[in-house]
C-alpha cells in the first residue's frame, strides 16, 4: 500500500507544481502582453501628436493683466475651491446671481419657450414688474457686474491649472465648484439679459451676453475636460436663447448687432473638444497605472464597499489594470481619429450612436468609451447653435437694412454659412416679416420645424433642430 501511495503523492506533487508553473507563466505573459499594449498604444498616440503624458497638460498662460481670467475675484474663486468655500466668499457671491433667495436655481426657459415672467416669478418667489426686478437685480450684484464690465474686453480667457498630479487620489475628486460657481454666474447673466430683453434695454441685453461669452470661454478652457465642455456649450445655449428673444423684438441697432456677430465668431471647438478626451482618456489611463501600484486607491472614496470588492483590488492581476489602460488609450484614440476627419459632423453623431449601442453602460470600466459620444453628441449641437446664431444675426442686419427678412439664405452678405451636422445649407422659410431657420437634425429629414414637443411628441428622431 506504501508504493501506490508514494506514487500519488509524487504525482500530486508533479501536478500542483505544473499548475503552479502554468499559472505563473500565464500570469507574466499575461503582464508582459498587457505592457506592450499599454506601450503600443501610447506610442501611437505620441506619433500623432496627442497628449501622452499628464505633464504635458497644462497650457501656458496669457499675462496675467490680458487674461479675464486674474480678475480679482476670479482668482479669489480658484484658490477657494481648494478650501472649504466662505459664506460670504467669491463662490457664493457670484453663485448667487443665478440664484433666487431661496438658494435655488433660477431655471430660464428652454430654446423656443417664451420668458414667461410670470411663472418665473411664482417659481422663485420674486416680486415686482421686469424693470423694478431687473433694477434690483444690478444693485445687489453691483461688486460683481464692475468687475465683469471691467474685464469685458480682455483679449484671453484661459484658467490656471488645479489639479495636483503628485498626488493620483486627486484625479477624480478636484474640486468643481468654482466651475459650478461660474455657471450658476451665467444663468444670472441670462436672467438679466432676459429681464432688458422684457424692457427694450438693449444696451444692458448686449453687455449681459458678452460677457456671458467670456464666461463660456473661461469654463470651456477649464482642465476638468468633461465638465468644462458640457458646462461652456449649455452657457451658449442660454445665451443663444436670451439673443434670439432679442432679435424677435428687434431692440437691438446695427452697431449691436455687430458686435454680438462678433461674439459668436467660432472657437475651435472641434479641438477643445480633442484636448478634453485626449485628457480625459489619458487621466483615465494614467490612474489605473496608480490603482495597479497602490491597490488603496482603487477603494478610495468606496464608502459603503463590501468586503468583497475592497478584497478584489488587492488579488486582481497587475495585467488587469494595463489592459484597461490600454483600452482607454485606444478607445480615446479612435475618437481623436475620428475627429480629425473632415466631414459634417453626421458622421461623429452616428459613429457616436454605434458607440452607445456597443457599450450598454454594463463596462464599468470604460470611462471614455461612455462620455466620449455623450460630449461628441453636444458639441455636435452646439456647433449648429452658433452657426444659426450667426445666420440669424446676418437675417437682422439684412432686416435693417431692407425692412424685410430674405426670401432665401443665398440674399445675405458674405460666405455662406453652412449647417455644420449636414454639410449642406440650413433649412429656412420667411414671409419678410418672420423666419424660420433650422436644421434637418440626426435623421436628415425635415420635419418642417418641428420641435421637442410638438406634433412629434418627445420623439427627438422625429424632430428637427430649430433656432
Amino acid at each position: 500500500m506504501k508504493i501506490p501511495f508514494r506514487r500519488a503523492r509524487r504525482i500530486l506533487l508533479l501536478a500542483t507544481a505544473s499548475i503552479i508553473t502554468l499559472a505563473v507563466l500565464l500570469w507574466a505573459v499575461a503582464g508582459w502582453w498587457a505592457s506592450a499594449a499599454k506601450r503600443d498604444a501610447l506610442r501611437i498616440m505620441k506619433e500623432r501628436g496627442r497628449i501622452t503624458s499628464v505633464t504635458d497638460i497644462q497650457r501656458t498662460l496669457p499675462p496675467d493683466h490680458l487674461n479675464f481670467a486674474m480678475l480679482p475675484m476670479l482668482a479669489e474663486l480658484r484658490e477657494e475651491s481648494a478650501t472649504k468655500p466662505a459664506e460670504d466668499g467669491w463662490s457664493a457671491r457670484l453663485g448667487a446671481l443665478g440664484e433666487d433667495r431661496h438658494g435655488q436655481t433660477i431655471r430660464m426657459p428652454k430654446r423656443g419657450e417664451p420668458f414667461d415672467l410670470d411663472k418665473i416669478r411664482k417659481r422663485h418667489d420674486i416680486a415686482g414688474e421686469a424693470a423694478e426686478i431687473l433694477r434690483e437685480f444690478d444693485r445687489r450684484h453691483e461688486a460683481v457686474l464692475t468687475q465683469l464690465r471691467a474685464g469685458l474686453d480682455l483679449p484671453h480667457a484661459t484658467r490656471p491649472w488645479n489639479m495636483d498630479f503628485s498626488n493620483p487620489a486627486t484625479y477624480f475628486t478636484a474640486s468643481a465648484a468654482d466651475t459650478m460657481a461660474l455657471h450658476r454666474l451665467a444663468t444670472g447673466l441670462a436672467f438679466r439679459a432676459e429681464l432688458a430683453i422684457a424692457t427694450g434695454q438693449a444696451d444692458i441685453a448686449l453687455e449681459s451676453l458678452l460677457i456671458a461669452r467670456r464666461l463660456s470661454d473661461l469654463t470651456l478652457s477649464d482642465e476638468t475636460p468633461v465638465l468644462s465642455v458640457m458646462l461652456s456649450h449649455s452657457i451658449d445655449g442660454s445665451r443663444a436663447s436670451a439673443m434670439a428673444r432679442g432679435l424677435d423684438r428687434e431692440i437691438w441697432n446695427e452697431a449691436q448687432i455687430d458686435r454680438l456677430l462678433t461674439s459668436w465668431i467660432p472657437r475651435d471647438d472641434r479641438a477643445a473638444l480633442s484636448r478634453a478626451i485626449n485628457i480625459e482618456g489619458l487621466v483615465g489611463a494614467t490612474f489605473f497605472g496608480h490603482v495597479k501600484r497602490d491597490r488603496n486607491l482603487g477603494i478610495f472614496g468606496m464608502i459603503h464597499a463590501g468586503w468583497l470588492e475592497r478584497l478584489f483590488w488587492h488579488v486582481i492581476p497587475g495585467a488587469w489594470f494595463d489592459a484597461q489602460a490600454a483600452r482607454t488609450l485606444k478607445t480615446t484614440e479612435t475618437w481623436l481619429h475620428q475627429l480629425d476627419t473632415p466631414g459634417p459632423l453626421q458622421i461623429l453623431w452616428d459613429h457616436s450612436i454605434y458607440e452607445m449601442d456597443q457599450n450598454d453602460g454594463s463596462d464599468h470600466w470604460h470611462g471614455i468609451g461612455r462620455t466620449a459620444p455623450i460630449l461628441v453628441q453636444k458639441f455636435a449641437r452646439h456647433a449648429v447653435i452658433t452657426a444659426q446664431a450667426q445666420v440669424a444675426l446676418r437675417l437682422a442686419r439684412h432686416r435693417l437694412a431692407h425692412d424685410a427678412y430674405p426670401p432665401a439664405l443665398g440674399a445675405l452678405d458674405g460666405d455662406p454659412i453652412t449647417d455644420p451636422l449636414t454639410g449642406d445649407p440650413f433649412l429656412y422659410h420667411s414671409d419678410g416679416t418672420n423666419f424660420t431657420l433650422y436644421s434637418p437634425g440626426p435623421d436628415g429629414i425635415d420635419n418642417s420645424a418641428t420641435r421637442p414637443g410638438g406634433r412629434a411628441g418627445w420623439d427627438r428622431s422625429k424632430t428637427d433642430w430649430v433656432w
